[in-house]
């Protein structure tokens, strides 16, 4: 497994319970679990998007879900050695670039067999 990762933390939120519903549906962790890693401020969602780029969609919907709930979150990216915090307009624009890769070479592959 890669070790470029998105990791996902709630910095705050009015109502945590209300969010372990949404957070369930990506990951399928159990519900203590969910909360214990957020009571302790750990990472709640984690995208592995180099290993599974289609995740990124699925995050991002989660990730928005989660923001019209009111829940306050720190996105980090996580690329070998180093992270940052991101935005969800860099997991917008990861979308577009993997979009626009597989573009180009099923746009190379056709021109191959013609």
């Amino acid at each position: 497994m890669s070790s470029n990762r998105i990791d996902v933390k709630i910095l705050n939120a009015e109502n945590t319970n209300s969010l372990i519903s949404i957070i369930r549906k990506y990951g399928g962790e159990p519900i203590s679990e969910i909360k214990k890693n957020i009571s302790e401020g750990h990472s709640i969602l984690t995208c592995y998007y180099v290993d599974d780029p289609n995740k990124l969609t699925s995050l991002l919907s989660v990730i928005e879900a989660l923001e019209q709930k009111g829940a306050k979150l720190e996105i980090i990216q996580k690329i070998r050695n180093s992270s940052r915090v991101i935005d969800s307009n860099i997991i917008k624009n990861l979308i577009d670039r993997d979009r626009l890769i597989a573009e180009q070479i099923q746009e190379y592959d056709d021109n191959l067999s013609d």
